[in-house]
C-alpha cells in the first residue's frame, strides 16, 4: 500500500483529522475510538469493496498510470459506473440509518 501513497504518516494524519471533524471517530488520550456514527457507517459499508484500502490503492495506481500516459477516459468511465452502483447499493443498505449530530 505504501507504493500507492497509502499508509504514510502524512496521509494517515489527514485522514484521521477528517474522521474526527466528521464525528466518525474521537481522540481519547492517545487512542482513537469510533463514535456511534462511525460504527453505524462501518456497519453499512463493511461488506462492500469501498471499505477496503485496496480499492483506494488500486485507484492511486491507476492515477499514476494516467500520469505516465494511460487513458483518462477509461478510468473516468469506470469511476462513474462504480460510483453510481455503490451509491445505490449503500442507499438501500443504509435505509433507515440515523446519524447523530453530536
Amino acid at each position: 500500500m505504501k507504493d500507492s501513497g497509502l499508509g504514510t504518516p502524512a496521509t494517515r494524519a489527514a485522514i484521521i483529522e477528517t474522521l474526527i471533524k466528521r464525528n466518525y471517530i474521537l481522540r481519547e488520550k492517545k487512542n482513537l475510538l469510533p463514535t456511534a456514527t462511525g460504527l453505524s457507517v462501518y456497519d453499512v459499508v463493511k461488506d462492500y469493496r469501498i471499505s477496503q484500502a485496496e480499492l483506494t490503492g488500486s485507484w492511486e495506481k491507476r492515477l499514476e498510470e494516467i500520469r505516465s500516459g494511460a487513458s483518462v477516459d477509461v478510468f473516468q468511465q469506470e469511476i462513474k459506473t462504480y460510483t453510481r452502483t455503490i451509491t445505490q447499493e449503500l442507499l438501500v443498505a443504509g435505509k433507515g440509518m440515523v446519524l447523530s449530530k453530536t
